[in-house]
This record gives structure tokens, sequence and C-alpha cells, in this order.
């Protein structure tokens, strides 16, 4: 079977590669960091798993969020990342 036939392939799914900063609002100290920058898949446009983190993030006492930018990492393919050893099936 072909890797894109595969039901538990996640790229065919729809899911991609993202980055995203977290910009933190100004609490305890904060106004002056960088921002966190994670790099997921995800699924836009709702980014389910960036909510997961998000959400995680906030019920364990980190300061709060002022805001979140979403960048698609439209350089990199499924090529690209299938060469860095990187999968998009489930196990």
């Amino acid at each position: 079977m072909p890797r894109s036939d595969m039901p538990s392939d996640l790229w065919r799914q729809g899911y991609r590669p993202i980055s995203a900063k977290i910009f933190l609002s100004a609490h305890k100290g904060t106004q002056d960091k960088a921002p966190v920058r994670i790099e997921e898949f995800d699924l836009a446009p709702d980014y389910p798993v960036l909510r997961a983190i998000l959400r995680n993030w906030l019920e364990n006492g980190n300061p709060p969020i002022d805001h979140v930018e979403v960048t698609p990492r439209e350089d990199v393919d499924r090529d690209v990342l299938e060469a860095n050893s990187i999968s998009f099936l489930l196990h």
C-alpha cells in the first residue's frame, strides 16, 4: 500500500509543519522576554495541536498569553521531512 493511501497518514489528512510564536502578556517581568517558539505539525485553519499546547500552557500556571502568530512552513514538504527521517505515520 503506498504511503499516502494509509489511513494513519497525517500528511494525507492535511497536517503540515507550522511555526508559532507565543507572545506573553506583561506579567511578572515577562514583557521584555522573547516569544516562545514552537515548531509542530498541525491542521489549518483550526490548529488543534497548537490549541492543546496553549490550553496545557495556561492550565499549568504559566504566564498569560497576549497573542500567538502562526506561520505555515511552506518551505518544508513531505520529501524534505522524510529525507530527515521524520514520518507522518501514526505508530
